[in-house]
Order: C-alpha cells, then sequence, then structure tokens
C-alpha cells in the first residue's frame, strides 16, 4: 500500500508544480493585458481574478512544499 500512496504523492506534487506555474503565467497575462488596454471592467476582472489566483498558488505551494518531504524521503526506492 504505501508504494501507491508515494505514487499518489508523486503525481500530485507534479499537479501542485504545475498548478503554481499555471498562475503566475495566467497574472502575468492578465497584468499585462491590463496593462496594454486599461479599463475600469478590466480592472475590475482582474480585481476579481486576484485572490481566487493567488489562493490556488499559495495551496500549491504548500502542497509542493509539504509532499515534497516523502517525495525526498523515498526518492531512490520508488
Amino acid at each position: 500500500m504505501l508504494p501507491i500512496i508515494i505514487m499518489m504523492n508523486n503525481y500530485f506534487h507534479d499537479v501542485a508544480t504545475a498548478l503554481l506555474t499555471a498562475s503566475g503565467v495566467v497574472m502575468l497575462i492578465l497584468f499585462a493585458a491590463l496593462r496594454k488596454t486599461p479599463s475600469t471592467d478590466a480592472t475590475a476582472f482582474v480585481l476579481e481574478l486576484y485572490p481566487r489566483i493567488t489562493w490556488l498558488a499559495r495551496i500549491s505551494l504548500v502542497w509542493i512544499l509539504l509532499g515534497g518531504i516523502p517525495r525526498v524521503m523515498f526518492f531512490e526506492q520508488y
């Protein structure tokens, strides 16, 4: 059972890394679009999305840190 848990942890760790990267890219794209065409509607849209994307990035970062512990511990075995 432990090998399955470790493999699932490795998978979810990779997913969290992808989510953190995607969150950063989305924020860069949103701020670039806002800078290119500033308007009150675009600003409101970015301000509405910002807390949600930040929340996703923080959860992903926590999972990366916590999920990395068993990943490092069992690196050579699995």
